[in-house]
C-alpha cells in the first residue's frame, strides 16, 4: 500500500486493515474477476461497506455488497483476456 489509508475495515476477516480507495477497489474488482460472488476466502472484499463514518467500511455479516452489476464489463474480464482476444484476432485474420 502507497499513502495513508483511506478504507480502514471494521469487523469481519480483515477488521483493523487500511488500504488506499484504489487498492481496495482493486480487492473487489479481483474478487470479481475470479468468479468469487459471496464474501468469503478470496471474496472476503465483497462484503464490506461504507459505513458513512469517514473512511471506515464495515462487514456486513456475510451479506454481498458489491456485484459484478456495479462495475463496467470490460474492468470485470479475467487477467490476460486482451490478450487472449488479440492473439484469437490475429489468428482469424492470418487465414
Amino acid at each position: 500500500m502507497t499513502g495513508a489509508p483511506e478504507v480502514r475495515l471494521k469487523g469481519g476477516p480483515r477488521s483493523g486493515e487500511g488500504f488506499t480507495a484504489a487498492d481496495f477497489r482493486m480487492q473487489i474488482l479481483a474478487a470479481l474477476r475470479m468468479g468469487r460472488r459471496t464474501p468469503e476466502g478470496p471474496g472476503w472484499a465483497l462484503g464490506y461497506r461504507p459505513s458513512g463514518n469517514g473512511s471506515e467500511w464495515i462487514w456486513a455479516d456475510g451479506a454481498v455488497c458489491h456485484s459484478p452489476a456495479q462495475f463496467d464489463p470490460e474492468l470485470l474480464r479475467p487477467y490476460g483476456a486482451h490478450l487472449r482476444d488479440a492473439a484469437a484476432a490475429g489468428l482469424a485474420e492470418a487465414s
